[in-house]
């Protein structure tokens, strides 16, 4: 399954700049287990040792946030940028987390940064994209969407990104090229039926668009969650609005 919005934080343990020690090396494999609550007092431990150790700064944020704690994390990165100020995975991850809290101008300076180090940088577009989108920018969005989907055309959901984004604008022809001409597997993505089926129905295509509901819901029964929606896939306005009122028509 696909991870969304704040889940889809890159752990930065593939980007070390310096060689790992024994703790960090623990810390590391205890991320890699899920074993959050367990890496941040080794990344402790490591600091301790090591007050200057950027890479271990920006890991223990990384744990942070998946414990919940965003401050602390927040902290953590700030740390980090302040030892390496170079290393754009630490800007991408610290704008996961201005977006968690509704810092939207502050996600998209770190993007904005992000993409000056690495202009290539798929995720950083696709990110910015939601912000803009989140701040009701929806041209912007759709420009980093689809920046996203050019640098990488099996970025699935920067394309489903873009998809809604245009559904959201109501460029409703342009929204079901988007499924139509993407590569294969794109198609089997639940987000991917969710939003094709949105498009279809729009368009006048009743019977094929609740067949694909059908295959979406049976994929992610989280399609019918509101909350979900909103918070954690963070559908557009416009767009959440068509779904739910389409399931309650239909009774999918």
């Amino acid at each position: 399954m696909k991870h969304y919005g704040l889940i889809a934080l890159c752990l930065s343990l593939v980007a070390c700049t310096q060689p790992r020690s024994v703790l960090e090396s623990q810390a590391t494999s205890a991320m890699l287990r899920g074993n959050f609550s367990q890496a941040v007092p080794l990344w402790d431990q490591v600091l301790q040792q090591s007050p200057k150790n950027a890479d271990a700064y920006r890991d223990r944020a990384s744990a942070k946030v998946y414990l919940g704690d965003l401050r602390g994390a927040l902290a953590d990165y700030n740390q980090s940028i302040s030892y390496a100020p170079r290393v754009a995975t630490t800007y991408l991850n610290r704008g996961t987390v201005w977006e968690a809290l509704g810092q939207w101008d502050q996600a998209i300076q770190d993007y904005d940064r992000v993409l000056q180090l690495e202009p290539q940088a798929a995720d950083a577009f696709n990110n910015r994209g939601n912000a803009y989108g989140a701040k009701g920018n929806w041209s912007a969005a759709i420009e980093n969407f689809r920046s996203a989907v050019i640098l990488n055309p099996r970025y699935d959901l920067a394309r489903s990104n873009l998809a809604l984004a245009l559904f959201e604008t109501g460029q409703y022809q342009a929204a079901l090229e988007q499924y139509q001409k993407a590569p294969p597997g794109f198609e089997k993505f639940s987000d991917a039926l969710a939003g094709h089926a949105l498009v279809l129905q729009q368009l006048g295509q009743r019977d094929t668009a609740i067949l694909l509901l059908r295959q979406a819901l049976s994929q992610v029964p989280q399609y019918r969650q509101v909350s979900w929606l909103q918070k954690i896939r963070r559908w557009p306005p416009r767009a959440l609005k068509a779904l739910l009122a389409f399931q309650k028509e239909t009774g999918v």
